[in-house]
């Protein structure tokens, strides 16, 4: 797994304390004949932890209300009809897509009401 982009997110007392963030992640499937699967979305330090792994979550754990989801989906589809890139290359340049630019505006415009 590799985070090709973050961003600190919702500036509350609770989120700076989970890690909350803006993480634009990409996971590389090619061993198991897929390609670099991705997700974007808030993430907290437990969900958004960068390892060697099979499956990527896009959640933040503790928030006051619950388990807040905001991303483009929360967990990757097992029958791995997710979006792809082909390449690390693709996948880099598609943060220079406005449909990246807005889909990180509008995630890194959340806020909560106390």
């Amino acid at each position: 797994m590799t985070e090709l982009d973050t961003a600190p997110a919702l500036d509350t007392p609770w989120a700076r304390a989970s890690g909350v963030r803006f993480s634009y992640r990409v996971l590389d499937m090619r061993a198991s004949g897929g390609a670099f699967d991705y997700q974007i979305g808030l993430v907290d330090k437990n969900s958004g932890e960068i390892k060697d792994s099979c499956v990527m979550y896009s959640f933040v754990a503790g928030a006051p209300k619950g388990t807040l989801i905001f991303a483009d989906r929360s967990y990757q589809s097992q029958s791995n009809d997710d979006p792809i890139f082909n390449s690390l290359a693709e996948a880099k340049d598609y943060m220079q897509s406005p449909d990246y630019r807005k889909l990180k505006a509008m995630i890194l415009s959340l806020q909560m009401q106390p």
